[in-house]
């Protein structure tokens, strides 16, 4: 039996006579998540060839001299256990292991075995996982220097080879990182997450271009970072590009980073996630970019907005503004007039944003943005207080509009003034033709739903308490001890609508499916 697949079992343990499988060529144990414990006597299996241990996140060690299977090439996942019957990360130093490595629990880890381990020698390597995370208060770990002094010089030792693509790199617990980072030249994807003491990322002691073919990197919960550079002055780095291929940028919970590394001009950059760091300003640009997810200051969002509103296909901006002062309206009057300038140069159609989300903004800016985009095709509004009354001028222009959300907008009450005759005012108000799913959900005081076209395919509307009429109906017209009831509806295509009701008899939600 040369191939044995268990992955993704519920398996707890493996029966020792595993161990007589002399001829096991491949054993697949990943995505066990119950898995505890391989074989004592795995040592003996000699014609293993590849053994994926990844996501097992409750295996506690490897067995002793793992290092006697030398016909390994595949080791997915080595975690360095604590007892003296698991072997240490030395024993890889003889393995001629390729692929993807990942090495857990590193903090049982010396720096004489980290460099035993061998990983510069290891040239068929390509993903590289480093991980200090185990069973312990972390508080107890960040409260020791000597800890963070150990990990400094445990990484230093596990020194790959220039040829790897991507590195990965969680609670790493000293305050800088070793030189030969910076020297991993053919570097695609960096991942760095929950590196609590972290000041800084790299050396500036480099004689080339930092990062040539870095494509994705992540930055998440680095919460002491600073800057990029172990010396952080601009000036030296002149306009060198410094990630000249980077694509995908996630920059999560980094509270104290103030600014993008060196001449923030990003040439191939496509995709950008910013989210937790208040203190983030820059003036980055990048003609590719497609897809940007962001929160700040309004008229930080605003700036980025106006750079990149050519380019944009799906955007979401979530503002940081806790109070509306005249100073900050002013400042995001005066960004939102840039955006205007910018879509005043160029042709509606030439706006590609198809995907728009906005949240918890506090200007009255939010149509003003919506109406830029006549493209749009999916608009979520989430906890405007500026929203009051259906826009229906700017909602005009939103011909392709597919999917509508509001969510939380406390002020929406819908029209300004209800018509004396819905019925013959439903054809002069109706709006979005080509709309075909619409969300409100937790506008407390809104009291009328525009008219919708026959377009329409899905609507659902919750806890919207005040809510009196829906396009067609009114609501008045409703027993409030039925928990649901079939109506007819003026638009045809409508087959079911489910009306659910609170204890007391209050409209909370309607269900709308339309054939």
């Amino acid at each position: 039996m040369p191939h044995l697949d268990l992955s993704r079992s519920d398996i707890e343990a493996l029966s020792e006579d595993m161990s007589i499988l002399y001829n096991l060529q491949t054993l697949n144990l990943s995505g066990c998540t119950s898995l505890c414990g391989l074989p004592r006597q795995m040592k003996y299996m000699t014609a293993l060839r590849h053994l994926y241990t990844h996501g097992c996140p409750k295996l506690k060690g490897m067995p002793r001299e793992l290092g006697k299977l030398t016909s390994l090439q595949t080791l997915t996942c080595f975690v360095a256990g604590s007892c003296s019957n698991c072997s240490n990360v030395g024993e890889l130093g003889n393995l001629n292991l390729g692929g993807q490595l990942e090495l857990h629990h590193l903090a049982n880890v010396t720096k004489e075995d980290a460099k035993a381990a061998n990983l510069l020698k290891k040239k068929e390597l390509r993903e590289l996982t480093l991980k200090w995370t185990i069973g312990f208060d972390s508080f107890t770990r960040e409260s020791s220097c000597r800890v963070d002094e150990d990990d400094a010089e445990v990484l230093n030792n596990l020194k790959p080879h220039d040829g790897l693509h991507a590195i990965r790199i969680h609670s790493y617990g000293a305050t800088t990182f070793p030189t030969w980072m910076t020297m991993l030249q053919n570097i695609v994807e960096i991942h760095l997450f929950d590196c609590k003491k972290l000041q800084w990322l790299f050396s500036c002691d480099r004689t080339q271009p930092a990062f040539p073919n870095l494509k994705a990197l992540t930055l998440q919960s680095l919460v002491f970072l600073e800057r990029w550079w172990e010396i952080d002055n601009d000036g030296m780095q002149g306009e060198e590009v410094l990630f000249p291929r980077l694509e995908k940028l996630f920059i999560n919970h980094c509270k104290k980073l103030t600014a993008l590394p060196g001449h923030p001009t990003f040439p191939n950059l496509q995709n950008v996630f910013i989210n937790g760091c208040p203190e983030l300003r820059t003036t980055a640009k990048s003609p590719k970019l497609s897809v940007l997810h962001i929160d700040g200051h309004e008229t930080e969002l605003f700036q980025w907005l106006a750079r990149h509103m050519t380019s944009l296909t799906n955007l979401k901006l979530y503002s940081l503004e806790e109070n509306c002062t005249e100073t900050t309206l002013a400042a995001a009057e005066h960004s939102l007039r840039e955006v205007m300038d910018t879509k005043g140069k160029w042709k509606d159609h030439d706006l590609p944003l198809a995907v728009l989300d906005l949240r918890c903004f506090k200007s009255g800016v939010v149509t003003e943005l919506c109406a830029c985009f006549v493209n749009l095709q999916d608009l979520s509004i989430w906890s405007s207080d500026a929203l009051v009354h259906w826009p229906e001028k700017e909602f005009q222009g939103l011909v392709y509009l597919r999917k509508l959300l509001i969510y939380n907008c406390k002020n929406l009450t819908g029209y300004a003034q209800a018509p004396a005759n819905p019925s013959t005012s439903s054809e002069t108000r109706q709006l979005l033709p080509r709309l075909e799913s619409l969300k409100i959900d937790s506008c407390k005081i809104l009291v009328e739903v525009f008219s919708v076209s026959a377009s329409l395919r899905t609507m659902e509307i919750c806890s919207c308490s005040k809510l009196e009429s829906v396009p067609g109906m009114r609501l008045e017209q409703m027993p409030s001890e039925l928990a649901s009831q079939r109506w007819s509806f003026s638009t045809p295509k409508v087959s079911i609508i489910i009306i659910n009701w609170s204890c007391g008899g209050a409209f909370r939600s309607i269900k709308i499916r339309i054939l």
